[in-house]
């Protein structure tokens, strides 16, 4: 499914942070920590709005962003408490690229910009790039591969060093949806956006168990 979730691990935010030196900066002209309101006066419409099942957490699909990237299909964007605090990028479907060729340059590209702007002194840069490994190993299955799990991977990684926390996480992947066919998926995480999403939870569990 093209909108899967993708685990990683959580960082978060809140408005008028500071954010520390070459922390994770929000993609595509926006901001952390910005308001439904703030985005609205930036003429950034939000439509298609849900809960995530925990209080005061919620996301909207994202049109007329700031700095539209070329690659993406659809912006997703996260809000804690009414604050921007994640995003999520899913690019056009890449169609009849039946070797991965087009896919696997696209993905260079962007890990190569990313790596760039989140250099290894302050980020964990953990690559997982194999195919062919259970099911799928023909040169002309790269995508069927990537979609069956276990079977192979594009992604990168990037997380805070060890005891350097406030900086953020980004994840990049190339999936696959069938014969020739697949995406790139983007997530930016705010530097405290795990902070944040651990006190909703908490909060919501205290709500259910008053209620029960």
């Amino acid at each position: 499914m093209k909108l899967r979730l993708t685990a990683l691990l959580a960082l978060c935010l809140t408005t008028q942070v500071t954010l520390a030196k070459d922390a994770v900066t929000a993609p595509a002209g926006l901001g952390w920590g910005l308001s439904e309101k703030d985005l609205a006066s930036m003429n950034v419409s939000l439509s298609n709005c849900k809960d995530l099942g925990i209080a005061n957490v919620k996301y909207c699909t994202a049109s007329n962003v700031p700095k539209p990237l070329s690659f993406a299909e659809s912006y997703t964007l996260y809000f804690i408490g009414g604050k921007l605090l994640k995003t999520r990028i899913i690019g056009k479907t890449i169609s009849g690229d039946i070797y991965g060729t087009e896919g696997k340059a696209s993905f260079d590209r962007l890990l190569n910009a990313l790596k760039k702007k989140y250099t290894v002194k302050d980020f964990s840069h953990k690559q997982y790039i194999y195919i062919g490994q259970k099911l799928y190993d023909e040169v002309d299955e790269f995508y069927q591969c990537l979609a069956y799990d276990g079977c192979g991977k594009h992604a990168l990684y990037m997380l805070p060093e060890e005891g350097k926390n406030g900086k953020g996480a980004v994840v990049l992947e190339l999936n696959g949806l069938s014969r020739g066919k697949g995406y790139l998926d983007v997530i930016h995480e705010a530097p405290l956006w795990g902070e944040e999403l651990g006190k909703a939870k908490e909060a919501q569990n205290e709500v259910d168990l008053d209620g029960l």
